[in-house]
């Protein structure tokens, strides 16, 4: 239930970028590869912004998939990272994306 933890810290960013100003949105992109479970998250994040006042606040959660470079140079999309390289077959790769959270965008109105 680390999700928990993440949704407090994506709020305490979240405040700190908005300086006072009322949150309306926030986008939010996750990894597949980041061990998040989204659903698990989205309600941490709605109990926790309730919890410190920040509500109505809508949140966009958005999976990304994992997008591996095989070293025959093939870029690929998986969500197994067991898969080998669909052209070579290989299984020397490297992740270059989809195990990240990332807060994408903060929308607030100025009063």
């Amino acid at each position: 239930m680390h999700e928990a933890g993440i949704a407090d810290d994506i709020l305490a960013v979240v405040l700190q970028y908005a300086e006072g100003r009322k949150i309306t949105a926030v986008k939010i992109k996750v990894g597949e590869l980041a061990g998040i479970n989204t659903d698990s998250l989205l309600f941490h994040l709605e109990c926790l912004s309730q919890e410190k006042h920040i509500t109505p606040l809508k949140f966009d959660i958005q999976k990304i998939p994992a997008v591996f470079i095989c070293q025959c140079g093939h870029q690929y999309q998986s969500v197994d990272p067991l898969m080998a390289c669909p052209v070579c077959g290989g299984y020397e790769r490297e992740i270059i994306e989809g195990k990240d959270c990332i807060v994408e965008n903060i929308e607030v109105k100025d009063e």
